[in-house]
């Protein structure tokens, strides 16, 4: 990393810390998710992703504290040695939820870690989204490294995607295109509609995805916004997901449709073989949850996540607001541009009562700074509206005193808007 990039990031990181907005060390217990509390004040979060609140369900946690019980807190060894057999029944459940082959691994970067480097070949091409996940990028840096040829799109730009193709189309092997099935800044989907298309027409165009904020949340048995529609079943599109946000338990999931891949993977990946195993207790709660996502029930929590993002995104509306991220997913953008002004807002939120995160450089551009916040299925609509309501105060109130206005932040965010607010006129 160059020396003035990092001076930029520890600027950045300075502005965050000493205005008390991130690492933060709360109080979470008895608020289901929803209410936190940091020096003895009591806050609504609004920065929790655990969209359906499974982690919390009774069942869910009596799964985890009798795997603890009766197995210990892990089975400390290489899953290439032994492992619980509390393993194999979720991937059981697992590639009934995925109908495809499946492996388990602690999180999604050890996952991007060990398949990656596997699957991708100094005679692909790799073209990376600009804002796929940071731990993706990594590895796709890594790999750069390697002498895999890499290029980068703006984010979701797909003719520059189908450019690309066209130009190499019979120069590489294969051609992979890593995106997130739902980004984690903005909340937008990835356009699955187009991406078909785009293997019809290029035989050798791969896609892997990091869909860890759609599991759960998207899909008849939650198997996520990448496989819960046109493309499911897709040969040539491989996942990676997280248990740890709407699952509500522990562990990744990398899937695809070649069992060859998998076994490929379960030997040969080496953060799968040879890291630490998913917690005992972790594996409980998650076999429980898949039980959940097989039994019909899910659909329960999914509808009332549903709820809660429609009527949110609706007052958002109503009070003309500067969102500018998905209506159909559960994480939500506040555009504010300034940074200073971005982390007054979310600071002056927290003295409000309200807990919510900060979208800032590096995770943004640095002229996009805005305020994002999530929903749960357990948040109730007085959290919701008495959220939208400070929020407004809040934001008028800073945009006032830097001599600004609403429409000057959609001035900013003109060319960035993934989706276009419905101004109200007043």
């Amino acid at each position: 990393m160059n020396e003035l990039l990092k001076e930029s990031l520890l600027d950045y990181a300075d502005k965050v810390i000493s205005a008390q907005i991130c690492y933060l060390s709360v109080d979470d217990s008895g608020g289901e998710g929803t209410v936190i509390r940091k020096d003895d004040r009591q806050l609504i979060n609004m920065g929790n992703c655990g969209y359906l609140g499974l982690e919390h369900e009774k069942s869910v946690k009596e799964g985890s504290i009798n795997a603890i019980n009766n197995h210990g807190l892990h089975l400390s060894s290489s899953r290439a040695y032994i492992s619980s057999n509390l393993y194999q029944s979720l991937e059981e459940k697992l590639t009934q939820i995925f109908d495809r082959p499946v492996v388990l691994a602690q999180s999604t970067h050890l996952i991007h870690l060990a398949v990656l480097p596997l699957i991708i070949d100094t005679k692909d091409l790799l073209i990376v989204d600009q804002q796929v996940h940071r731990s993706v990028q990594v590895i796709g840096e890594y790999l750069s490294g390697r002498g895999v040829t890499t290029e980068y799109i703006l984010h979701s730009h797909l003719d520059q995607l189908s450019a690309l193709l066209d130009e190499h189309k019979h120069k590489y092997q294969k051609v992979w295109y890593l995106a997130d099935g739902i980004y984690s800044m903005f909340g937008d989907r990835s356009p699955n509609e187009q991406l078909l298309q785009l293997l019809k027409d290029n035989e050798q165009l791969h896609i892997y995805f990091d869909d860890a904020h759609g599991m759960s949340c998207f899909g008849e048995k939650g198997e996520g916004w990448s496989l819960s529609g046109c493309l499911k079943g897709h040969p040539r599109v491989y996942v990676a997901t997280s248990l740890r946000k709407g699952f509500g338990a522990e562990g990744a999931v990398f899937t695809c449709q070649d069992e060859a891949v998998c076994k490929l993977v379960r030997h040969m990946g080496g953060p799968v073989i040879f890291g630490g195993p998913i917690s005992n207790g972790g594996l409980g709660a998650a076999n429980v949850s898949a039980d959940i996502h097989l039994s019909g029930q899910l659909a329960y929590f999914q509808n009332k996540l549903n709820e809660n993002i429609k009527y949110c995104q609706n007052l958002l509306e109503l009070n003309n607001l500067p969102v500018y991220s998905d209506p159909e997913t559960p994480i939500f953008f506040i555009g504010v541009g300034d940074p200073d002004d971005g982390v007054k807002l979310v600071r002056n939120m927290m003295d409000c009562g309200f807990y919510c995160n900060i979208a800032i450089f590096p995770a943004v551009s640095k002229k996009h700074t805005g305020l994002r916040f999530t929903l749960t299925a357990r948040h109730t609509t007085t959290q919701i509206e008495n959220f939208v309501e400070t929020l407004k105060d809040e934001l008028i109130n800073i945009l006032t005193l830097s001599n600004k206005s609403i429409h000057d932040v959609d001035s900013a965010f003109e060319r960035v808007a993934f989706y276009k607010r419905k101004a109200v006129k007043q």
